[in-house]
Formats: C-alpha cells, sequence, structure tokens
C-alpha cells in the first residue's frame, strides 16, 4: 500500500490530473503499558481522479476498508497488519491483485521522527 493515498492499495494503481480522496478511520487503543501499546483500527477509504489530454477524458475511482492491529512501540516504532478488501478496483488489473495486498494481507512497518 501507499504511505499517502489509500490504505490497501498500491500507490500507483490510479493517478491523474485532478482528484479527490477520502479516508476515515477509528482507533481503539485496547492495551497500552510502558510506552506500548495495541490498537484495533477499521478504517475505510475512497478516490477518484480526471484526466483531460488532447481532447479525451479518463476518469477512474479506487477505494477500500477493512481492520488492522496496530503495535506502537515507543514514540518512534509502528507496525501495522491487518486485513483488506478492495472496490472498484474491476478495472485496474495487474500483478498486484496476485500479492498478498491484494489477496486481503496488508503490513505496514513504520519510524516515526
Amino acid at each position: 500500500g501507499s504511505d499517502v493515498g489509500i490504505r490497501g492499495l498500491p500507490g500507483q494503481l490510479i493517478s491523474g490530473d485532478s482528484g479527490v480522496l477520502g479516508t476515515l478511520e477509528t482507533v481503539w487503543t485496547f492495551w497500552q503499558r510502558k510506552g506500548q501499546a495495541l490498537q484495533l483500527v477499521p478504517f475505510i477509504g475512497a478516490g477518484s481522479v480526471h484526466t483531460s489530454l488532447l481532447g479525451t477524458t479518463f476518469d477512474d475511482s479506487a477505494g477500500s476498508g477493512g481492520v488492522l492491529v496496530r503495535w506502537l512501540a515507543g514514540d518512534n516504532w509502528s507496525t501495522e497488519l491487518g486485513w483488506v478488501t478492495q472496490f472498484l478496483t474491476t478495472d485496474n488489473p495487474g500483478p498486484w491483485q496476485n500479492s498478498s495486498l491484494g489477496n486481503g494481507v496488508y503490513f505496514k512497518i513504520g519510524y516515526r521522527f
């Protein structure tokens, strides 16, 4: 997935000259101790792009939703593991659909500065 864009979709899945993007998540911290925490995070997001070039227009949309468990370790490290399902992607075939992400597995390791 992409760090900017829709969680659970490859960042390069759709692109255009202009567009809209919306995401929603809620965080429930169910365990916290000594600078560490475990969170349950349901999420959903969708976006749409538009391109006009030489009299031709192109519009596309994509979205995803799911739930993940996030482990926060100290002030800097985070790890996310979850399940995701994509929607509005039937016209976006590619090798990503045969990857772990395309089959519903979402994973991310992050370091916050």
